[in-house]
């Protein structure tokens, strides 16, 4: 698991927050020409309010959004148009309860060989300045038929 720790202290207190991310895909390997769902997870570990919420996601190359077909909580407000590659944004305008996740797809092109990486990070305010979760990354096989 990838964790960052924020920590914050005043005279009157000292808390640490951490908020973590991860990525699961589903099937656990990518087929060319095909579909691939992929999961993120959110947790949060601490009491610390968050004010802001988003992701950040980096698809490998040529690889197409699709959209998002689930979540468990509550869906990200703003999410990348249909057929978007590369960085994908995900953002809640309220932060969504937490433990949660959302599984978006993505169209692999026929073109695509070996392993895949995908990488993402979470961005996150209390009442300071921006955050920013660990680096999440998950290397993807290529299914052998």
């Amino acid at each position: 698991m990838d964790f960052y720790s924020n920590e914050a202290q005043t005279r009157f207190r000292r808390f640490e927050t951490l908020i973590e991310i991860s990525h699961a895909t589903e099937p656990v390997a990518y087929t060319p020409n095909s579909f691939l769902d992929i999961t993120i997870r959110y947790m949060q570990y601490g009491g610390e309010p968050l004010l802001v919420f988003g992701i950040v996601d980096t698809l490998p190359p040529d690889w197409i959004y699709q959209g998002i077909v689930a979540n468990e909580g509550a869906a990200p407000a703003i999410s990348p148009d249909e057929g978007a590659q590369g960085e994908l944004e995900f953002a809640w305008i309220e932060p969504p309860a937490m433990p949660g996740s959302f599984t978006y797809r993505v169209f692999v092109p026929e073109t695509t060989s070996g392993q895949a990486h995908l990488s993402g990070y979470g961005l996150y305010r209390f009442t300071g300045t921006e955050q920013q979760t660990a680096l999440s990354e998950i290397y993807i096989p290529q299914a052998w038929p």
